[in-house]
């Protein structure tokens, strides 16, 4: 896909999740994911979604499920809550927004599947044939 056309992805798989990305932090991912398919942009967004997670678990692991140095809306969730500590978890991610620097980390895992030849070649018989 094109410059907008990976932008519109981007938007699309984001959809209402709660995020802190601009318009320009949509653009500057756009531009880093040059060469990507469609489909690797949606692995990318499900990546970037699936870190909120995945930093819950390293804090949950790490701390030895105690509470020292949470993340202030987790212990929220914690306090207002009877749910158990890893439900709790995936409560806090799946509230925490998703902020550009998920998208960046994520970017570093998840690189384009299509070579740049077979692109070439997509985009010759697309002017040849239409």
């Amino acid at each position: 896909p094109d410059f907008s056309s990976r932008v519109g992805i981007l938007k699309y798989h984001i959809g209402k999740t709660p995020c802190n990305l601009s318009d320009r932090d949509y653009e500057e991912i756009g531009e880093q994911t040059e060469g990507f398919s469609g489909s690797d942009i949606s692995t990318l967004c499900k990546d970037a979604l699936m870190a909120q997670l995945e930093n819950a678990k390293l804090q949950q692991n790490s701390l030895n499920f105690q509470m020292v140095n949470l993340p202030r809306h987790l212990h929220l969730i914690l306090k207002e809550s009877q749910c158990d500590f890893t439900t709790c978890l995936i409560q806090a991610a799946l509230s925490a927004p998703i902020e550009k620097e998920d998208f960046l980390i994520s970017l570093t895992k998840t690189k384009p599947t299509v070579a740049n030849e077979d692109l070439l070649k997509y985009e010759e018989w697309t002017e040849e044939f239409g």
